[in-house]
């Protein structure tokens, strides 16, 4: 949670620099290859292009700061070790606390306008794909620092607007574009968590669908809730 991160420093570093460190410490002593799940959140935002695994990180925030120096813990200490930084992760349905389920959520509830920032750009990562690319990965041994997003950018935006459309209720709800000013936050976000697997590409292990693809994969895995999206009129109350 980005934002309690930023109100409570102290337990983002202990949980996610000091907790590391004392995982790579018992995979240090038991010579166990170690998985570090990282973010996109570790680069400033302030470049046009997606970042790839070369370009310098520079966190914004103490969530981005504290997942960096858990990176520094494990390359420092360890010789066999994946780190793998995912952006805007979406998967679970409803135990999903992610921005895709909150559309989904706002919907449900009879929401005929939704108010979505078209300013911060990202690469989404479905957790399925997440998960099949990564047992590849690690797989092969070739360890060290890896990007694995879904292929292609968006803004939060043209995923609500995605959503909108695979649920059929294009012609009931609007979705309008605002800035993230309107939306103030206790944590600063970067401008753009859009990173490229450049270095999977390289390796030919790049096998991660577009963004588009998995996010409807992700929906109509979930056909049996969607369906009902297409007959509910939002006009109407919610169930109790």
């Amino acid at each position: 949670n980005v934002d309690y991160c930023e109100q409570n420093p102290d337990n983002a570093f202990k949980v996610n620099t000091m907790g590391t460190e004392n995982i790579v410490l018992a995979c240090q002593k038991y010579d166990i290859p170690l998985l570090y799940v990282s973010t996109a959140g570790v680069f400033s935002g302030d470049k046009k292009e997606p970042y790839t695994e070369f370009d310098e990180p520079r966190p914004v925030n103490i969530y981005g700061e504290s997942k960096l120096q858990g990176e520094h813990i494990v390359e420092k200490l360890l010789s066999k070790f994946f780190i793998i930084r995912g952006a805007w992760m979406m998967g679970g349905w409803e135990i999903d606390k992610k921005f895709v389920y909150k559309i989904v959520q706002q919907l449900k509830e009879g929401k005929t306008q939704l108010r979505v920032v078209s300013d911060k750009f990202g690469t989404p990562t479905f957790t399925k794909d997440f998960a099949k690319n990564l047992m590849n990965v690690i797989n092969t041994k070739r360890y060290g620092l890896f990007h694995m997003t879904n292929k292609g950018t968006c803004t939060r935006y043209d995923i609500a607007k995605k959503i909108v459309k695979l649920m059929g209720l294009e012609n009931t709800v609007s979705v309008e574009a605002i800035s993230s000013g309107e939306f103030p936050l206790p944590a600063p976000r970067p401008d753009s968590e859009m990173i490229h697997n450049y270095k999977l590409e390289l390796l030919g292990l790049n096998n991660m669908p577009k963004w588009e693809d998995s996010l409807t994969d992700y929906i109509m895995k979930n056909k049996d809730k969607v369906e009902c999206f297409s007959l509910y009129n939002p006009s109407m109350s919610p169930p109790t």
